[in-house]
Order: C-alpha cells, then structure tokens, then sequence
C-alpha cells in the first residue's frame, strides 16, 4: 500500500491549470515561444513526480512534454507554440482523471493513521527483549487502523504467545506444547504449591512469578467469551463481534503483558 500524498496531486494540478491559463492569454498564442519561456516550463515539469502517486502514463506524458519543450529529440519541436502547448497540457490533465478512475483510495484519520504509520511506538522495551514479535506488533497496529478488528487481535494473540513461549522456558515448562495453556498451569502450579517444594529459582524470583500468574489470569477474564485456549493455544472464537474498543483493550493489554515480561522476566 502507497501512501498518497494530497497536497501533492493538488500542487500538480494547480500547476497546470495556472499554466495553461496564462498560455491561453498569451498575444502570440500560435507563434513559436521563446526559448527562455520553454526551458523555464520544461524545468518545472521535471519536478513533477506522478508516478509516485500511481499515475505512471500521466508522468511520462509530463517527461515527453518537458523533452519536447527542450527540442531534445525533434529540432521542429523547438517551434512549439502556446496553443500546442496548451493542448498537451489538458491532455495530460485528461489522462490524470482516466488513470485516477481506476484507482481506490483509503482515508484513515488522524489517529488511525498513527496506528498504520507507527505501528511499533510504545514496544522498545518488548522489542528489544523478544525481537522475534515485531512482525504481529506491526500487523496488529496495521490491521486494528483499517478496521479489521479480528485480525487485530489474531496478530494480538500471535504476540502474547511469543512471550509466553520465552516465559515458559524460564519456568523450564516441560510440555511438548508449551504455549498458554502449559504455561498458565505451571504458574498456577508454583503458586499454589508450598514454599519449601520450590525450586531455588521460583523462590528467588517467586514475587514475579504471583504477579504474572495474576496477569494471565486477569487477560483470561477480559478474553472471556472471544478467545479460544483449546488445545493449549489462543484462537479468536467470535472473529465478527470485536468491536474498535474491544481490539483497543486487547491491545493495551497485550502491551502491558509484554512489557512486564520484557522489563521483569529474569534473563
């Protein structure tokens, strides 16, 4: 996806319009024009860029006429009048309108846009811990600013599972499928089971550990009803019925999760 740049398009068109407005009221509008008046005007339209905007046969309409007005290629060209000039002008604004025809344009507000521009701002520290996340953080930003909410939160899941994988580890989960499931239970495990049948390392850093398992338990209540943890995985259960806030939440939670896992997880 390209991003279209307004301002652009519609300093183009005034361009032109104001160009072949004045050609139009020139006195000596069939005789040759004046070689100063056609290099000033070829130089201008070689500033042009309407490829970048998508209209590829409208740029090289713009380069033919700039060449032309230099006589690079065809000495009689250096004759071009006004009135010729003119012509290939609201050709070129003719071609513009038949090429924009067969486009589609998206809008996004401001702060959708933000989501789609920046996706990744507010991760550093996730990141930079677990790397390997970057992709889903920056489709779960992409998808919820153009409103496809459940693949928002499908890229969502994507994140937290990455991190539980790495917390799994740490916990040294022994499930062959070590994902939510797995490592919900061994946090519970932990927490519920007597101080002195602890491991060395889950009394040492047990405080992170309670806290974590009252994270994953506070995402499963929030999750209640939308995600699926069958088979040991999360899946999106009601793809059609996540609305804009409910992504939004699932994000900011994703986010937090994460972000105490980057920041606090023992390395």
């Amino acid at each position: 996806m390209e991003k279209f740049i307004a301002e652009d398009l519609q300093a183009t068109v005034r361009y032109l319009e104001l160009l072949d407005r004045d050609l139009l009221v020139t006195a000596a509008i069939n005789q040759p024009m004046a070689v100063d008046f056609r290099i000033k005007i070829a130089v201008e339209l070689e500033t042009f860029d309407l490829e970048r905007m998508g209209l590829i046969t409208s740029q090289e309409a713009v380069v033919e006429l700039a060449s032309d007005l230099k006589g690079h290629v065809w000495p009689h060209l250096a004759k071009l009048s006004p009135r010729d000039v003119s012509g290939r002008i609201q050709e070129i604004n003719r071609t513009m309108r038949r090429e924009m025809k067969k486009m589609t344009f998206m809008y996004l507000p401001h702060k959708e846009a933000s989501w789609f521009e920046q996706p990744l701002n507010g991760w550093k520290e996730v990141l930079e811990r677990f790397p390997a996340s970057a992709i889903d953080i920056e489709e779960m930003g992409k998808c919820y600013a153009l409103s496809r909410y459940a693949a928002c939160v499908f890229h969502s899941l994507q994140v937290i599972e990455s991190g539980l994988i790495e917390l799994g580890k740490f916990l040294k989960v022994d499930d062959p499928k070590s994902g939510w499931t797995a490592v919900a239970n061994k946090l519970r495990k932990i927490v519920k089971s007597e101080h002195k049948t602890r491991t060395r390392s889950e009394k040492k850093h047990f405080a992170f550990i309670e806290q974590t398992e009252a994270s994953v338990e506070a995402l499963k209540n929030a999750w209640r009803n939308k995600i699926s943890h069958s088979q040991g995985r999360l899946a999106v259960m009601t793809a059609g019925e996540f609305s804009p806030d409910v992504a939004v939440e699932i994000m900011m939670a994703t986010r937090a999760f994460m972000r105490r896992l980057a920041t606090e997880m023992p390395r």
